[in-house]
């Protein structure tokens, strides 16, 4: 029904922009019930159409998952923590959403990618969840978000785990942003009715506080992994992670992410791979960070000296210390990477397709609005890439490494 109400708006989601009576499910029905009949027809002739598409879509998932199964290739989904204020899950389940509220991230000095990101922090829009509702109806929502995950997938990665914890909240929508950047905080207040940007439910100021979010956590993602079933679950723990979310995930064998360069001692060296947790996720680099080839080269292109510790930091933790790091990304640079990753301790160790193929092309900028984020594409077809020699010799090399590092199934 939703995604016939869009088509009736130019296909946009904006449900609180529709006609009155579309903007809730029981609405919407009591209008259809007042058309024509020919006309209600239509409507119903329609919705049967995208309830076709979505059957066809998990008929093709679920025979891809059994035969991955069958040739043990494992499936790694996604399943984030937050969702679109606009979409067809708040549309239908208003009262377990609190609108009044858009979740995001806190600022943060690594991605200066724009003024608003710096100075307030990534404001996503996500509505905040009414867990006191959600408790009430025993997560029935989430379950069935994680068990149609859970039909596709073998594991699942939860993206911004911290959301279950404690997550910094908006009093504006992104749409506002610009309004607000060149304010302060108290001239942000008088037009949010002294509202600020703050963590729900509580920051991590108090020992109470801590104890708090961490109970919190942990019952929610006790919750996932019940109706996860047998499918695994992986935590991207990634950001202004509080100590506790690491104590809490291992408590609950849920492995986290290992980003080398992330990790560092008190001597700045990149800790060893040889000492990440089993029960760890380890990877060079995700889609809000360039490619392990972009990183390299750019690097070498900053040439100052933080940028000359870390090409030696990288030559250390893959094996190679003291040796003198190349100043091309070549075969070897690209092997060295890759085996240095795989060979962590870490129980899964994953890459992006751009990393196995040693190319730039970069996936997201957190923070940015931009036609580039969440736009790239394999140019070439899987039959392609097999006539390429190139790619193929690199993706036979990466085969080789699974194998070498006895990351095999």
């Amino acid at each position: 029904m939703f995604r016939v109400f869009m088509e009736d708006y130019h296909n946009w989601p904006t449900w609180d922009e529709w006609p009155a009576e579309r903007q809730t499910p029981k609405r919407a029905q009591t209008w259809l019930l007042s058309l024509p009949a020919a006309e209600r027809e239509a409507y119903e002739k329609r919705m049967q159409f995208f309830m076709y598409v979505q059957w066809i879509a998990y008929s093709q998932w679920t025979a891809l998952k059994a035969y991955a199964t069958e040739k043990q290739v494992y499936l790694l989904g996604d399943i984030p923590f937050g969702v679109n204020r606009y979409s067809s899950d708040v549309w239908g389940n208003r009262a377990i959403f609190d609108l009044d509220w858009s979740g995001g991230c806190p600022p943060e000095k690594v991605f200066k990618v724009d003024p608003f990101t710096e100075k307030w922090g990534q404001n996503w829009g996500i509505p905040l969840y009414k867990w006191d509702v959600m408790r009430e109806r025993n997560f029935d929502w989430w379950r069935i978000r994680v068990g149609n995950i859970h039909k596709v997938f073998h594991l699942f990665r939860i993206d911004h785990v911290l959301g279950f914890f404690r997550i910094y909240t908006f009093p504006w929508q992104p749409r506002e942003n610009a309004r607000f950047l060149p304010l302060t905080e108290q001239e942000a207040a008088k037009l949010t009715g002294g509202r600020l940007p703050h963590f729900q439910p509580y920051p991590d100021d108090t020992p109470e506080h801590c104890a708090f979010n961490r109970q919190q956590g942990e019952e929610l993602l006790r919750m996932v992994m019940e109706a996860a079933g047998d499918t695994a679950v992986v935590a991207e723990d990634l950001g202004v992670v509080p100590p506790y979310v690491p104590e809490a995930l291992a408590s609950l064998n849920i492995p986290g992410y290992k980003i080398p360069h992330f990790l560092r001692g008190r001597d700045g060296w990149f800790e060893d791979g040889q000492n990440y947790p089993p029960l760890s996720l380890a990877t060079p680099a995700t889609h809000d960070h360039d490619p392990i080839a972009k990183m390299w080269r750019d690097l070498w292109a900053r040439g100052d000296d933080g940028a000359r510790w870390d090409l030696r930091c990288w030559m250390k933790f893959c094996g190679h210390e003291g040796r003198e790091p190349p100043r091309e990304f070549d075969g070897f640079v690209h092997e060295m990477i890759l085996r240095g990753v795989l060979r962590s301790r870490s129980w899964l160790a994953i890459f992006m397709i751009t990393d196995v193929f040693g190319t730039e092309d970069r996936f997201n900028v957190p923070g940015a609005v931009s036609e580039g984020n969440w736009s790239y594409r394999l140019d070439k077809t899987v039959k392609q890439l097999d006539k390429d020699p190139v790619l193929r010799a690199k993706t036979e090399q990466f085969a080789k490494l699974i194998q070498a590092t006895g990351r095999l199934p």
